[in-house]
């Protein structure tokens, strides 16, 4: 809108900048029919540009609407894929806690199993079954917790990245019109993306965790070799995460401000066509350029005046001085 308000003005300022050549055609001449007919002509003619650079202009709000509906789409999917990445590689390392306690609960049934038939009171085994059974119950809390950490923190990525994604198409709103339904469609592939279930890989063989499923010591130590690996996971994947997000914000911003230049780009040319002149800049002044010549003529004329002045006092220097010593004598 700004830019049509702006070629209106353009094209009025051809106008007023041809009226002297108007004035010169009709001389003084007294045929109002004639004059008239001739002002009617010249505002036509501006009309006729005007209505040419509206329909550019609309085409090229239009190519560049298109090129910020590429560009939101492009930044969500990228916010969207890292995301769900993120959350998959959370998933993986409490499916490894998981393990862990699966096969310790399978070798604590297998040894409560075992005590029942006997039926001693003295067994030796029962104060590791407790412990084992305690650090069960509490590496299941930590996977709950860890399991809502990790759709709490998606959740929270998918909220910053739909408040960059929505700044950044509002500042190209004030030029490019409402970009509401593009940054809702973009919202809605972000969180498709992010929140699609991500497979996750199988405990390998090679790391499985217990060697021996009645060994009680030994499933208390697989239990807490997890939650100790879950834990740096967890912490490397907050720490890229938030590495991630801070560059892409800059990226988009950055896209986004490309994505301006290219419409001020075509908004000038657009007004370059109506006025029909391009905006060269200024020359540098004369002053500025002959300030230098006229500084090292100055010098040049002035430099033997001043040699000359200095080597001829020089001689009357020294004989002054000569008769100051005969004199002392």
């Amino acid at each position: 809108m700004k830019l049509l308000i702006f070629l209106s003005l353009a094209s009025a300022s051809a106008f007023s900048s041809s009226s002297s050549e108007f004035f010169a055609d009709i001389g003084h001449s007294h045929d109002a029919g004639a004059v008239m007919s001739k002002l009617q002509g010249m505002m036509g003619e501006a009309q006729q540009k005007l209505q040419i650079a509206q329909r550019h202009h609309k085409k090229v709000v239009k190519k560049i609407r298109n090129e910020a509906a590429a560009f939101l789409d492009q930044e969500s999917s990228a916010y969207g894929e890292y995301l769900n990445e993120y959350s998959a590689e959370l998933e993986q390392a409490s499916s490894q806690l998981q393990h862990a306690v699966s096969l310790a609960k399978d070798g604590l049934s297998k040894a409560e199993a075992a005590q029942s038939k006997t039926n001693d009171w003295r067994d030796p085994l029962l104060e590791q079954r407790a412990k084992l059974n305690a650090l069960i119950s509490a590496s299941e809390r930590t996977i709950a917790k860890a399991d809502r950490h990790r759709s709490r923190q998606v959740r929270e990525g998918e909220e910053h990245a739909e408040e960059t994604l929505e700044s950044e198409a509002q500042k190209l709103g004030m030029k490019l019109g409402d970009m509401t339904p593009l940054v809702e469609k973009s919202k809605k592939s972000l969180e498709a993306v992010a929140e699609k279930a991500a497979p996750v890989k199988a405990v390998k063989a090679a790391t499985d965790l217990a060697s021996k499923k009645d060994d009680l010591k030994q499933l208390q130590d697989n239990i807490a070799k997890a939650t100790k690996d879950q834990q740096a996971k967890t912490a490397d994947a907050n720490k890229k995460l938030q590495g991630f997000l801070s560059k892409a914000d800059k990226d988009v911003a950055e896209k986004a401000k490309k994505i301006q230049g290219d419409l001020e780009a075509a908004q000038k040319a657009e007004i370059e066509k109506v006025i029909g002149h391009k905006d060269v800049p200024a020359p540098k002044t004369a002053a500025a350029k002959t300030a230098p010549k006229v500084k090292g003529a100055i010098a040049a004329k002035i430099a033997p005046k001043v040699k000359g002045t200095i080597a001829a006092k020089t001689p009357a220097t020294k004989a002054s001085l000569a008769k100051v010593k005969a004199i002392k004598k």
